[in-house]
């Protein structure tokens, strides 16, 4: 029986148009954020990945650098960020909505560093812009 929704169907990642088309709005914001980023020589690029548990979703990359996680969930996508402790030191003391600092009291800790989810309400241009710029900063 085949899948009818392209973003479970393991045998193919769906198009950039279908991604467009989930996400919504948001992925204005995301491309946007993502033009911040853009390096004389390389810019972000994304690639599908797929998971059992999430079906397909995107990683945005410079590089070797994992900049985020897309989980394009209909209508409110899910970003996910990875920062070093340096980086959450900067995110405490920069200028971010407290709703985007709050999350560092609870956040997740993994061996790579401290998890940052960005929704329908803290998911703007302005916001990943500069959680872009923190993690790229040395």
């Amino acid at each position: 029986m085949p899948i009818n929704d392209p973003f479970l169907d393991p045998s193919a990642a769906p198009d950039l148009p279908a991604l467009r088309q989930r996400v919504g709005a948001a992925f204005d914001a995301v491309e946007q954020a993502l033009a911040t980023v853009v390096q004389a020589r390389s810019a972000p690029e994304l690639h599908w990945r797929f998971s059992t548990t999430s079906g397909w979703y995107v990683t945005a990359e410079l590089g070797r650098q994992r900049l985020f996680y897309l989980f394009p969930r209909g209508g409110d996508p899910l970003v996910r960020m990875v920062f070093n402790a340096q980086a959450v030191a900067r995110i405490v003391t920069s200028g971010l909505p407290p709703a985007v600092k709050d999350q560092l009291r609870a956040a997740r800790i993994y061996p790579e560093g401290t998890l940052l989810e960005l929704t329908g309400g803290t998911l703007t241009v302005n916001v990943l812009s500069e959680l872009l710029a923190i993690k790229r900063a040395r």
